[in-house]
């Protein structure tokens, strides 16, 4: 049971992978501000589920093959980070433009460090480890 499990998330990461670098139109073409809304909880979601089940793979893998598949999965995550990064940034100054009129009324906090997705090791660089990453519900043992 444990096997097909296994394989069931491989198969998971990999069309996870496949949609992830899929989505790179999506990002050229979402120019209103309801495109890169949709296009961030899409890259959001799919990045939890590869986040999940990497990490199930990850902790039932060998010594040497969890050192190289944590080192690949920091790799991938802080790409995602850095996307969803711009994607924060597109949002927040389409917005910014929207109400700059009524700017002195309206005050709009944003993070600027991309916290609404903290689904990776958060300030990791690649091949760095962090004690505070958090982990989303699903991963939680």
């Amino acid at each position: 049971m444990e096997v097909m499990r296994w394989k069931g998330r491989v198969h998971r990461i990999r069309k996870c992978a496949v949609d992830l670098l899929s989505m790179e139109d999506d990002l050229i073409d979402a120019e209103e501000e309801d495109g890169w809304e949709l296009t961030g909880s899409e890259l959001r979601l799919k990045s939890t589920f590869l986040y999940c089940d990497l990490h199930r793979v990850i902790s039932g893998a060998g010594e040497e093959r969890k050192k190289a598949l944590t080192l690949l999965a920091d790799k991938l995550f802080y790409r995602l980070e850095r996307v969803t990064r711009l994607l924060l940034f597109s949002v927040t100054t389409s917005v910014t433009r929207l109400l700059a009129p009524a700017s002195h009324l309206i005050s709009f906090p944003v993070s600027a460090n991309g916290s609404w997705m903290k689904l990776s090791r958060a300030e990791a660089s690649p091949g760095q480890t962090s004690a505070t990453a958090t982990q989303p519900m699903c991963c939680r043992n």
